[in-house]
């Protein structure tokens, strides 16, 4: 389906036992000028493998998903949300990354809109992000402003083996609630 735009991500940190925190960034361009630019969702498809028999290709195996990966640029990402989504530590205004930094697992929700302007859900269940690359430029004559990039790995999803969810509100079959139980199951949801 085709997509127009891109309004916004929606961050969760997960649990121990895979349900939502109270730890929810929303980057919407709406709040301390910070908003997605692009959000890039790969390895969906699993690993292909043929079989053969009698000197020819004979079967096409296939389950599952591939090595699902999310990179995400962010035009200005919080210091909080990037600390938080990636196990960084804030001490005396310093914030930290070493080898004993671990991230959380978290989901993600990315808000677009389809040609006829119903909003779209992507969802990725249960990953972690890295710290981004730090990538600093000179000015020239016009003020340089360089994007955040970040990424992560995501797998299934112990509770339902599942890794990824997508929905259309123009579906008749849509319901906002059952899409938030998915995508930031709770204690008192079903996942």
């Amino acid at each position: 389906m085709a997509t127009v735009g891109f309004e916004s991500i929606v961050i969760t940190v997960l649990d121990e036992n895979e349900k939502a925190t109270d730890k929810k960034y929303v980057l919407d361009g709406k709040q301390d000028k910070n908003g997605v630019v692009e959000a890039n969702i790969t390895g969906l498809a699993p690993t292909k493998t043929k079989n053969y028999a009698s000197n020819m290709a004979i079967d096409v195996s296939a389950k599952g998903t591939g090595d699902v990966k999310c990179e995400l640029s962010v035009y200005n990402l919080p210091d909080d949300c990037m600390a938080e989504i990636t196990g960084m530590k804030k001490v005396n205004g310093i914030y930290q990354l070493g080898k004993d930094t671990q991230p959380p697992f978290v989901s993600v929700e990315c808000l677009s809109s389809d040609i006829n302007g119903n909003k779209l859900h992507v969802g990725l269940l249960k990953g972690m992000f890295g710290a981004p690359d730090a990538d600093l430029k000179t000015n020239d004559a016009n003020v340089q402003t360089a994007q955040d990039k970040i990424s992560g790995e995501f797998i299934a999803r112990s509770s339902d083996g599942l890794v990824y969810g997508k929905a259309n509100e123009g579906d008749k079959d849509f319901s906002l609630e059952a899409w938030e139980k998915f995508i930031r199951p709770s204690d008192t949801s079903a996942a």
